[in-house]
């Protein structure tokens, strides 16, 4: 999946996930499919002539198979896109940047190391023959 994170346009991303030469050729008919409309029209939306609806995209996403955060992070930049005043325009680019800045905390991405009980820890350093039987199959 190409990075969405690195896209300033909710378009761009599109193009890159539905090219019209090559091997992903076929997946613009399978998104027409999926958003109920016809394939002429994505393409249209591909080459800035249109625009999707926000339901269209949201399914764009679902289709894509999006997490929650790549999800949020593509509807702001379809906002960014149709923000018809400069105030607007500027709270969605602050969006973004919250966004990126989010997303460059490796912690962000990774989220919590499980950790292992301490009863469980007790067991496994009371006898020797767990450290040597993990040691084996390592």
């Amino acid at each position: 999946m190409e990075d969405l994170f690195k896209c300033s346009k909710y378009r761009d991303f599109l193009r890159r996930c539905f090219p019209g030469k090559g091997d992903k050729r076929g997946r613009r008919r399978d998104l027409a499919k999926a958003l109920s409309c016809q394939t002429s029209f994505i393409s249209l939306v591909l080459t800035d002539r249109a625009h999707f609806n926000e339901d269209m995209l949201f399914k764009s996403a679902q289709f894509l198979r999006l997490n929650s955060k790549e999800t949020e992070f593509f509807l702001v930049l379809y906002h960014l896109e149709r923000a018809g005043s400069s105030v607007l325009r500027s709270y969605y680019q602050s969006k973004i940047k919250e966004a990126l800045e989010a997303r460059s905390q490796v912690k962000e991405r990774v989220g919590p190391t499980p950790s292992i009980p301490s009863e469980i820890q007790a067991e496994y350093y009371s006898n020797w023959t767990y450290a040597a039987i993990h040691t084996v199959v390592m």
